[in-house]
């Protein structure tokens, strides 16, 4: 099973309720393909950047779940049947990599005093090189 996130915009002829209902009416859609809904982040009404379907105000709803490959074609085709959708977009999540030394145990090292080498030194700055020396170099590879 892979990680996908679901995000849509509901139409604004919903109420609060309604769209709280609807995100619960997907998460059932999900669970009958065979997955595992790991979060919902309940609906909130936004101003849409430029107007969808004749509407100027969505519900931002977003989903996180669990899917096999093979169930992902099935849900997309329910979504798109769907008129209370205005768009969707269904992502594919990478799953997050465990850090390597945890923040406790960095909290908990310490370094001791002895080991450190002193004041840091800057990188060596390359020197100003004349424009006659230049000339001079070159013309002694290009006669070569």
């Amino acid at each position: 099973m892979r990680i996908y996130e679901l995000t849509c915009l509901l139409t604004s002829q919903f109420s609060e309720k309604e769209a709280s209902d609807f995100s619960q009416e997907i998460s059932e859609i999900i669970k009958k393909e065979g997955g595992s809904v790991n979060q919902i982040i309940p609906p909130k009404k936004q101003k849409l950047g430029y107007p969808m379907k004749k509407e100027i105000e969505a519900f931002l709803l977003t989903i996180d779940f669990s899917l096999s490959p093979e169930k992902i074609k099935n849900l997309e085709e329910k979504l798109k049947r769907e008129n209370r959708i205005l768009r969707y977009i269904l992502l594919l999540k990478k799953a997050a990599k465990e850090p390597i030394l945890k923040e406790s145990s960095l909290a908990s090292e310490k370094i001791p005093a002895s080991t450190s080498s002193g004041p840091e030194k800057s990188p060596k700055k390359p020197e100003k090189v004349e424009l006659k020396e230049i000339d001079k170099k070159l013309e002694e590879i290009l006669n070569e």
